[in-house]
Order: C-alpha cells, then structure tokens, then sequence
C-alpha cells in the first residue's frame, strides 16, 4: 500500500478548502491517507455536537481508504525488528476491514465514534490518552533540554562538524530513551529489558540507520534544536512523533521550514529519496 501522511495543519486545511481535489487525488494515485492517533487526540473533544473541522475529515474518510497508527507500534516494531529494516508500516486499524461491508450512513456514524472516543476495542481510549498526552506535551520542554545537556556533557555535539557529516552527532539513541522514558508505564516488562538490550547493541555498532523513523527523527531534532536553534515549545512534541511515520509514506505533507530540513537530509542520504515531502502550496499546487 502506499500512504500520504498530511500533518495536523494541513489535513484541517484542505478538508476545509480542497477537499474534493484531496479526495481526487488519493483516488487517481490508489493512496491510503495515514491518520495519527496522535491527530486523533488532536481533535478530540468530549462534546458530541458537530465540530465542522470533524465533520470535514469525516467527509473525506467516508469515500477514502485510510489507516490509523501509532507512533508507539513504529517505535517497537522497528526495535523488534533491528538489526533487519521494518519495510511496512505498522497500523492498528485498516478502514477496509472496518467500514466497507458498511453502508455510506454506517460509515458516517462509525467514523464518528472513532473521532470522538478512539479504538476502545483496541484499548485506545480517546478521553484517556488525550488527558495523558497534554502532561507529556508539558514535559516535552525538559525531555529535550535533558536530551542536549547529556550529548554535550559526552561531547557527541561539536561546532565544527556539518549537518550530517558527523556520525558523532547522530545521538539517535538519545531519541530513543527519551522516548522509553515517556513511555516508561508500558514498558515495565520483558519487553522493556529487550529493548535495552538492543539499545546497547544499537549504540556498539552505531547503525540506527536501520530503524529508519527513530533515525529520521533523531535528525531532524538534531537540525531543529542544535543547528537551526528553534526554541524549544510543547506543541513540538507531535511534530517530531509524526517524523516516524514519515520513511513509510509516498507522500509527507507538513510546513515549510520541516520540508526544507527533509528535503536536506534526502541529498544526504538515500534512503529517504522514495518519500516525496511537500509544503502545503506545493501540494495544492499539484493537486489541482
């Protein structure tokens, strides 16, 4: 299957302005639009009357085949799969297993209650994990502040190196414990364990390149918040939970100053020349 991946931004703006070109477009190209839990979370709202920014993404997942993912299962099923590359991506719902034996006013009501209340037959509690989410947006500020002090205090940052030249300045493990520090509750396992252990070899033979959206991330933090010296704000954290699903779709939608950093990191390396990463008047642009 392949995906496009549209950021928070853009998919309420052009189910507000192009909705019918969007929809022309996944259906000339065959593509599956990739919806974040994480959006999910996004739009969520425990008052059940009518949110036109809703209603419009509704109106397009009606007619659209469409996946939901999380950021989570990219994280484990990239770990799980190091040192071999995960080639497809993870998702915990296909619109085709769920809507298609439905009628289009089935559709509706169904797609509906996934906005408003998640997958709770999947254990996705909307209500839940959006209280959660606003507390690891709070953190998100100390997690990076953390995440730089230690690669400075290792001297893995110095101000001579290049973007990209340097595979010093590739922390991408500092990426990953931050992440299982946030997601800490769910890992008290053997999971867990397992996944230290891999950390461990990941760090011995510095390939984290194979995970490739644990390795994409890592760079664009690196870029945003050691290069470019973007403050660092709450909002952040979903932009950089996004980037994992990036490496998986055909087409990433997201804003400008993104797109010019992913465009940076495709000259540099190969493995991420297959996604075609556009700003919102480009793709606009192409979609008419």
């Amino acid at each position: 299957m392949d995906y496009l991946f549209l950021d928070t931004f853009a998919l309420a703006q052009l189910t507000k302005s192009h909705c019918d070109l969007l929809a022309g477009f996944l259906k000339k190209h065959q593509l599956y639009l990739v919806i974040s839990t994480l959006q999910l979370m996004e739009y969520y709202s425990p008052i059940l009357e009518a949110n036109d920014r809703t209603d419009r993404a509704v109106y397009l997942l009606t007619d659209h085949p469409f996946v939901i993912a999380d950021v989570h299962d990219i994280f484990n099923k990239e770990e799980e799969a190091y040192p071999a590359i995960l080639k497809a991506l993870p998702f915990r719902l296909n619109s085709r297993d769920v809507l298609d034996q439905h009628s289009a006013e089935d559709k509706t009501q169904i797609l509906f209650k996934i906005f408003h209340h998640g997958i709770p037959e999947g254990g996705y509690h909307l209500a839940d994990w959006a209280v959660r989410n606003n507390e690891q947006k709070k953190d998100w500020p100390d997690h990076v502040a953390a995440i730089i002090k230690n690669a400075e205090e290792k001297y893995l940052i110095k101000s001579k190196a290049k973007f990209l030249e340097s595979h010093d300045l590739r922390f991408c493990w500092q990426i990953v414990d931050a992440i299982e520090n946030l997601n800490k509750p769910a890992l008290q396992d053997k999971n867990f364990k397992r996944s230290i252990q891999k950390l461990a070899q990941m760090r011995e033979r510095k390939d984290t390149w194979r995970m490739r959206g644990i390795h994409l991330t890592s760079l664009l933090f690196w870029y945003d918040y050691i290069i470019a010296k973007k403050k660092i704000k709450p909002s952040d954290e979903g932009d950089f939970m996004h980037s994992f699903f990036f490496p998986y779709c055909k087409y990433v939608v997201t804003d400008n100053s993104r797109v010019d950093c992913l465009q940076t990191i495709q000259r540099k390396e190969e493995k991420y020349k297959e996604v075609t990463f556009l700003n919102m008047a480009d793709f606009t642009k192409i979609i008419k």
